[in-house]
């Protein structure tokens, strides 16, 4: 199943968002294939997205828990 439903509502929901000075974060996945976004809202909204990490694709695992660490750090601060 692909990611394409997934990241326009998650866009949607990120541009909803009320904070509009931090950038926003947001994930998209199936289950086995996952997808990070950014969206940065000054006068235009600025979007920026990952490759499409695959679970049975090498050290991707691996490189998701990574983006989730650092994510999770930034939060936490």
């Amino acid at each position: 199943m692909g990611l394409k439903v997934g990241i326009t509502q998650t866009l949607a929901y990120m541009l909803a968002a009320t904070n509009p000075i931090q950038p926003l974060f947001g994930m998209v996945t199936n289950g086995s294939n996952f997808l990070f976004l950014k969206l940065i809202r000054q006068n235009h909204p600025q979007y920026a997205r990952s490759h499409e990490f695959v679970l049975e694709r090498g050290d991707d695992l691996y490189r998701v828990l990574q983006i989730l660490k650092k994510l999770s750090a930034a939060i936490g601060s």
